[in-house]
Parts: C-alpha cells; sequence; structure tokens
C-alpha cells in the first residue's frame, strides 16, 4: 500500500504577511471609521479607537521591521559573495608570504591556521642508501 505524503501546512492566519495585510487594514480602519474617542469591547475592556490603532500599529511594525532587516540583511549577504573571490585571492598571498617567510614545516603555521608541511616518508631503500653512506664517511674518517 503506498504511504500519503503529508505536508506541513501553516494553520490560515500564521502566514506573516497575511498578518501584516489584515493589521494593516484593522489599523487603517480604526483610523478612518472611527472617531479617536469611540471605544470597542476588547475582551472585556472599553478601548478607544486611538488606542486600538497604536497597538496594532506597534504590532505592524513587528512585522514590517523584520522584512526590512531582512532586506538590510540579503543586502550584506550579496556584498559579501561579491567580494569573496578577492578575499580568497588576499588569503592565499597571506598564506604563500607566511610559508615563504616561516618555512613550509614550520610549527608557528599552526598559530595561523595553517598545516605544515610534513616531512617525507623515507623508503626502506633510501634509508639504506643513507646507511651506506654514513658508513662510508666515517670509515673515510678513521
Amino acid at each position: 500500500m503506498a504511504k500519503k505524503k503529508t505536508t506541513s501546512k501553516k494553520p490560515v492566519g500564521h502566514n506573516p504577511a497575511a498578518i501584516q495585510t489584515r493589521l494593516r487594514a484593522m489599523s487603517k480602519g480604526f483610523k478612518t471609521a472611527l472617531k479617536p474617542t469611540d471605544q470597542v469591547d476588547v475582551q472585556g475592556t472599553p478601548t478607544p479607537a486611538s488606542v486600538a490603532s497604536a497597538q496594532l500599529d506597534a504590532d505592524l511594525a513587528l512585522y514590517t521591521g523584520t522584512d526590512a532587516q531582512y532586506e538590510v540583511y540579503e543586502q550584506a549577504k550579496e556584498k559579501r559573495d561579491t567580494a569573496q573571490p578577492a578575499i580568497l585571492g588576499r588569503l592565499a598571498a597571506y598564506e604563500i608570504g607566511l610559508r615563504a617567510k616561516l618555512g613550509t614545516s614550520s610549527k608557528k603555521l599552526e598559530d595561523f591556521g595553517l598545516q605544515p608541511k610534513k616531512p617525507a616518508r623515507k623508503s626502506a631503500a633510501t634509508k639504506a642508501d643513507a646507511a651506506l653512506k654514513a658508513k662510508k664517511t666515517r670509515d673515510e674518517k678513521k
């Protein structure tokens, strides 16, 4: 039997754009359709239209504020992404400069987040040649 594909949907009215639209329309209605001194019963409390409008505007600011912050975030991200090739080039140049100054196998490279070059592993044949050469040199010096 095939499994039903389920999708998670937000309950109606939880969409930030829809809430923003509702808040804007409600605030406009309190400002234009009622006098500022007219009162509306809100959860058992008589609330003047001017107070209701101010509260709705404050709530709306939470939504419009996040939209503005998101736009600033997107612009900063675009600026970062545009600068990335230059930044990577600069990092590579610094790395090359540090390796030239300190040496490719220097342990100080670790202080800069770089891995020093590990010494090459010698093969058995290379070790044997080195031992013969050392023995020959010792014999010559005797």
